[in-house]
């Protein structure tokens, strides 16, 4: 039975992570992208750096689906004594995140 709950545990903590990958890389930098592909303000010639400025609230909405994982991964390094693949994971959606908006974003002058 115990093996059973452990293996329910690991499957929701992958789904989960798989889950928030997704929408860490789908989470646009800029609220206002959607005016860069809208054909109504095609003559506008927007680019990101002419956009309207963001009030930057996505960079923080996506690190909200890294904690749950941290603070489980934590909870069994406490508890266990060992680092358990769910502090990792945790580690690995944060390089995702630290990439996908700090790293990769556009330098306006």
């Amino acid at each position: 039975m115990k093996k059973i709950i452990l293996f329910v545990v690991d499957l929701v903590i992958a789904l989960y992570s798989i889950f928030s990958a997704l929408v860490i890389v789908s989470m646009p930098i800029n609220k206002f992208e959607w005016m860069l592909d809208d054909p109504l303000l095609a003559d506008e010639k927007l680019t990101f750096c002419t956009l309207p400025v963001d009030d930057g609230g996505t960079p923080f909405i996506s690190i909200l689906y890294i904690l749950p994982l941290l603070f489980a991964g934590l909870l069994i390094f406490d508890k266990k004594g060992q680092i358990h693949p769910t502090l990792w994971i945790a580690l690995g959606l944060s390089i995702i995140w630290f990439i996908r908006f700090v790293l990769l974003y556009p330098s306006c002058p």
